[in-house]
């Protein structure tokens, strides 16, 4: 096991999390000045559940798919206004 993420069972639960996340800040800085992007792994549970990381990426997934029900109902309505017109 790796030894940052070995801790004694008797640390608190908010002392464990900490340690488990200092190898991925890490990653996540080293990524972000190098490669100049970020990662965000898709985890969901076998209940459907997102990880804070997914929730994220989920509600811009939310606002582009409002932008384009928005952009396809406009350009449908301007192709019946069309055809109308010239029938």
């Amino acid at each position: 096991m790796h030894n940052l993420m070995a801790s004694p069972p008797s640390s608190p639960i908010w002392m464990q999390y900490a340690i488990a996340q200092l190898p991925k800040d890490k990653y996540h800085q080293t990524v972000s000045d190098i490669e100049k992007y970020s990662f965000n792994p898709l985890v969901f549970t076998t209940t459907g559940e997102m990880a804070p990381e997914s929730t994220s990426l989920a509600e811009k997934c939310r606002e582009l798919l409002c932008l384009m029900t928005y952009i396809r109902t406009k350009l449908r309505f301007a192709l019946l206004r069309i055809t109308l017109a010239a029938i």
